[in-house]
């Protein structure tokens, strides 16, 4: 890590990366590597990616989907939040996401029920 900075996921590595193909997650660490070295240079990373303004959450592409993050500036940290794997992964991602919550079916059941 460089000049104090780093990254970590929020609220852990289960929520954030949890059923998201290895090879997905491990390119979203990669680039946040990437950017913990780029901040560690002096390079103000607060608006790569996209988002509405400098400071807020940032989307950032990673082989063939995306993740979000928020760039700490003070702490100095960057934290992902989400990994959202590519269209083609989705159906067994949200599959094996509900049934790490208890639910059952799909992502189309309505709240309230498929619990037991």
């Amino acid at each position: 890590m460089s000049a104090g900075w780093s990254w970590e996921y929020d609220p852990d590595h289960a929520h954030v990366a949890g059923g998201v193909p290895a090879h997905v997650v491990a390119e979203a660490e990669r680039l946040a590597d990437q950017l913990v070295d780029l901040a560690g240079m002096g390079v103000d990373i607060s608006d790569l990616g996209n988002g509405p303004r400098p400071g807020g959450l940032r989307r950032m592409d990673a082989a063939g989907c995306w993740f979000y993050l928020l760039v700490a500036p003070r702490d100095p940290l960057i934290i992902v939040v989400r990994i959202v794997p590519p269209f083609d992964a989705l159906q067994h991602w949200t599959t094996t996401v509900f049934a790490c919550q208890g639910r059952a079916g799909s992502p189309s059941t309505p709240r309230g029920t498929g619990r037991s």
